[in-house]
């Protein structure tokens, strides 16, 4: 090996689309590192500009691109030494020298993931795989790309000025290398002195390999094996911050200090509740914070209707009490029948007009709020729903970020879980709300006051759901996935209950896709994502040659 191969990464702060602010934070890092002569310095993809998708290819933008590069390679302090820039829109890295382009090398695809190889050794005999990791940040992350392992790599993320509209990026840097750190948050820069040993093949991922498990775990979508009754107190706590981190700077981007979050008394805003309060809690925001109290930045809202039952209002006011953040209750009763003497509906019909236009209501009311006092509306719609469509179209469907887009409902339920552990002044709370039946309670209460519209009577328990959905994502075929769920829930569910489920699974996945593509900004944090690109579905599809492969089983 030659003596000189040292490389380094950069990983400063990125300010999305603001070239000069960017290179600024480039210069003062350069600054504080004692480069060896002859180094190589590594950046992120689109280091300069970030993904600003199209707007990458307006000349004003490239032409201020270029001329950074090759400042920042005048501004190397050492001889000859090499600075690389990813492009990734145009497949190549471009080398720089003492400020000159003096060539460029291939970025090709890696398993999804673009890469390039860098050279090295007296005679170039060497050579190091440098990926550019283009994913948010999930559960897990860092073990799923070990355990690919083949070739000695380094795995460059994406620093945490880049968007939240996907989801949480931090900069994290993954390697099979020994001697570099891996999944530290906010590496600012890794020296690499490649030292290479094998010792990273029996690195296992965290997640279900679905297709080569006989009887897959009943809960997929949790990772390193969790359950409800084993909870891994790591993965709750990195879940929170994937999520705060992401809404932290969603309102960072655009300058609030406030959230409007809608309380329904149900697990899917419980959880919303808690990445606002971790959010806040952490300053993420550096908005002056410190002496603030919390009631004065996360905003709680009842939007009781017809369906709003006794125990549901119970568990908002557990939570209040728990989070020391009141309540303000807003009826949607009146508004509601206005609207039904508007339109001319019979407010005895309980159809989907019925049902949807309280969603719809509850949504223009908290909207109108969050706009009136500059705040956020953060939306509580889960990934599970998502993908079932359980949603109304421009009602629930609808926020200004979803904290939960990215998060199963059986990974709801984990989590809530496991802040109660962490914090148990919400114990109480949690375990009334898992004890109370899903529902979006838009058909009225029965003669008792008690939920009469339960969810998982109509859709099927949602852990086969989620069973369903980690295999379909999986893009494991239907047979297979129908004969490891009779097999994983043989104790609890007969073949023809799976089977019925299966069919609705598939029915309700292929026929609800429209609402998906038109989907509000929310954080991954799952291996799979519905949101934004992250699955491409078209919405005329027909669901007829899915429906009778499971027919056939």
């Amino acid at each position: 090996m030659g003596k000189n191969f040292v490389v380094y990464v950069a990983m400063p702060r990125l300010h999305l689309g603001e070239p000069q602010k960017t290179v600024e934070e480039f210069s003062a890092l350069l600054k504080e590192v004692c480069f060896p002569d002859g180094s190589t310095l590594i950046y992120p993809a689109d280091a300069i500009l970030g993904d600003i998708g199209h707007l990458g290819l307006n000349p004003d933008f490239q032409e201020a691109r270029e001329r950074a590069e090759r400042a920042l390679s005048l501004a190397m302090p050492c001889k000859d030494g090499l600075s690389i820039f990813p492009h990734l829109e145009d497949g190549v890295a471009i080398v720089y020298q003492n400020g000159k382009r003096v060539g460029e090398t291939s970025i090709q695809g890696e398993a999804g993931m673009p890469a390039m190889i860098v050279n090295f050794g007296e005679k170039n005999e060497q050579a190091l795989l440098v990926a550019f990791d283009q994913e948010p940040d999930y559960l897990g992350k860092e073990e799923v790309f070990l355990s690919r392992a083949e070739l000695p790599f380094v795995v460059i993320g994406k620093d945490a000025g880049e968007s939240s509209g996907k989801g949480s990026y931090s900069g994290q840097i993954y390697s099979n290398i020994p001697s570099v750190p891996m999944g530290s948050r906010r590496i600012r820069s890794v020296r690499i002195t490649y030292h290479w040993k094998e010792d990273s093949s029996d690195v296992a991922s965290p997640y279900s390999d679905f297709e080569s498990e006989e009887t897959p775990p009943a809960l997929p979508f949790i990772p390193h094996g969790g359950t409800y009754e084993n909870i891994v107190l790591k993965d709750v706590a990195d879940a929170f911050s994937i999520l705060s981190d992401s809404l932290a700077k969603r309102l960072e981007r655009i300058g609030s200090d406030k959230v409007v979050l809608g309380l329904s008394g149900g697990l899917d805003s419980a959880l919303t509740l808690f990445v606002a309060l971790e959010a806040f809690r952490k300053k993420k925001l550096s908005m002056g914070l410190e002496n603030g109290d919390l009631k004065d930045h996360v905003l709680l809202y009842s939007l009781p209707c017809f369906g709003t039952s006794r125990t549901t209002l119970g568990n908002i006011s557990l939570l209040s009490k728990a989070s020391g953040i009141p309540v303000n209750e807003i009826s949607i009763k009146a508004s509601v029948l206005q609207h039904f003497k508007d339109i001319g509906h019979d407010p005895s019909i309980t159809n989907s007009a019925f049902e949807n236009a309280q969603a719809r209501e509850r949504t223009q009311v908290l909207m109108d709020i969050a706009n009136d006092i500059g705040a956020l509306m953060v939306g509580t719609g889960d990934m599970s729903e998502l993908a079932l469509g359980w949603t109304t179209f421009g009602g629930d469907h609808l926020s200004m970020y979803d904290t939960n887009a990215g998060v199963p409902k059986t990974m709801v339920r984990y989590l809530c879980l496991g802040y109660a552990k962490l914090h148990p002044e919400f114990e109480e709370a949690v375990r009334s709300i898992i004890g109370t039946p899903v529902s979006p309670e838009l058909l009225p209460t029965d003669k008792e006051g008690s939920i009469a519209q339960k969810t998982e009577e109509a859709l099927g328990p949602y852990e086969v759901m989620d069973y369903f959905l980690y295999g379909f994502l999986s893009c494991v075929p239907i047979a297979t996935i129908y004969e490891k769920a009779c097999k994983t829930f043989a104790n609890a569910y007969d073949s023809k209950e799976l089977k019925r489920w299966l069919k609705l699974f598939i029915g309700r996945f292929v026929n609800q896709s429209f609402k998906r593509n038109c989907l509000c900004d929310g954080p991954k944090l799952v291996r799979f994502f519905l949101g934004g690109s992250g699955y491409r579905f078209p919405s005329d599809m027909n669901a007829s040659f899915l429906l009778k492969v499971v027919e056939a089983l």
